[in-house]
């Protein structure tokens, strides 16, 4: 089935896979390296998009960000099924997936979780009638999460936003969980995400919310280096200047209240219905107006 979705990002010509010699017909080889691996598809940029807006951390150093270097070996170094051990974190991520598993329609049957992680959008969302793709521009990543859960609903992409692999207007849903902050060009991330899209498709993105970025400085490179390679902070209004004016409909809020994180209050309520929590999280937010998430639904006209 993901064959059927897949391009060469620059030639935009269709691609074919050949299962008896592991090779993908129809890519720019000088450009891209390919690779089949069972259920995990590799179409990755042997470098990182040049022309790419710069972050302002990066403008202020002028440094460059080789992401693809970067996240490469970050998923070498972490294990991301098993990053969030504390209950009080565990609570939180949970959450954090139930918030963004409600905003999934229910006739989405095609579903690209961008940024996999651990691959728990493929564990929640994979059906029988449902086909969820686990991508990331990491090798490990993708490899993890369709080996921690084989379905035959269920596939592998590695692959890189800016350069993404998919036709367009094909993919029902798209899921970008805390990604969105570590990337240099967010406005560049979320178009190339809705081009994927089927028209009235839905894009789900999930990111901090008016995060104070601490800097550390590198032992490496001697640079000024962002927390947990978070390079962006959004608000309810710079993230929607970074939308297009075409949307059919856009919704923005904000949910997860800092004082409940802090005080350990989100943890007596671990066992409440999603439909409690949300409730008792909007009344904290009233409160105590201290929400840590954003969450942005779009959908394409």
């Amino acid at each position: 089935m993901i064959e059927q979705l897949l391009i060469d990002p620059i030639s935009k010509k269709n691609l074919t896979i050949d299962y008896q010699s592991n090779s993908i017909n129809h890519l720019d080889k000088e450009k891209f390296y390919s690779n089949i691996n069972e259920r995990v598809i590799t179409i990755l940029p042997k470098e990182t998009s040049p022309n790419l807006r710069k972050s302002e951390l990066h403008l202020q150093n002028n440094s460059t960000f080789k992401y693809l270097e970067h996240y490469s070996n970050d998923a070498k170094y972490f294990d991301y099924t098993n990053l969030h051990t504390h209950p009080v974190t565990s609570d939180e991520q949970n959450r954090l997936q139930e918030t963004i598993i409600n905003q999934v329609p229910e006739d989405a049957y095609t579903i690209l979780d961008v940024g996999c992680g651990c691959g728990w959008v493929s564990k929640r969302l994979t059906t029988e009638k449902r086909k969820v793709i686990s991508m990331d521009v990491s090798i490990t990543n993708p490899q993890k999460a369709v080996s921690s859960f084989p379905h035959k609903n269920h596939y592998g992409l590695v692959a890189d936003a800016f350069n993404l692999p998919i036709k367009p207007n094909s993919i029902d849903c798209i899921i970008a969980s805390e990604i969105m902050e570590h990337i240099s060009d967010p406005q560049l991330f979320i178009g190339k995400l809705l081009e994927a899209l089927k028209p009235e498709g839905t894009l789900i993105i999930t990111t901090p919310y008016d995060e104070k970025i601490e800097l550390h400085l590198c032992v490496n490179c001697n640079q000024l280096t962002p927390a947990h390679a978070h390079l962006h902070s959004f608000n309810l209004k710079t993230v929607r200047s970074l939308l297009p004016s075409n949307l059919k409909h856009v919704h923005a809020s904000t949910f997860s209240n800092k004082a409940l994180l802090k005080l350990r209050l989100s943890y007596l309520f671990r066992k409440a219905p999603y439909s409690i929590w949300k409730l008792i999280d909007k009344l904290a937010n009233r409160v105590i107006n201290k929400p840590t998430r954003l969450l942005l639904v779009l959908n394409k006209g």
